[in-house]
């Protein structure tokens, strides 16, 4: 798993001078590779297990911004939405 992330992180490596880097940060919609590759990993449990990163930390932050989830937890939380809806319509 540690050469997965190691290889991800490759693809953004980048190095510039401070004033060329300034520029792109102005001028390019993208993130810096730096960013682009430690924002995702920083969000990925795995990561942090595999690196050992101290709970809360910048790289293994508490909340961590999950976009899909597998379909049991999706479906505790629809029966979550619709319990927690249903009792607030009838208020």
């Amino acid at each position: 798993a540690a050469f997965f992330f190691t290889s991800f992180a490759q693809l953004w490596c980048e190095k510039g001078r401070k004033r060329s880097l300034q520029s792109r940060v102005l001028e390019d919609m993208h993130s810096p590779g730096p960013f682009r590759a430690n924002g995702v990993v920083s969000q990925n449990a795995d990561f942090a297990r595999v690196f050992g990163c101290p709970k809360n930390s910048a790289m293994n932050p508490d909340f961590k911004c999950q976009v899909w989830k597998d379909s049991t937890t999706h479906q505790t939380l629809a029966a979550h939405n619709s319990s927690s809806s249903s009792s607030s319509s009838s208020s």
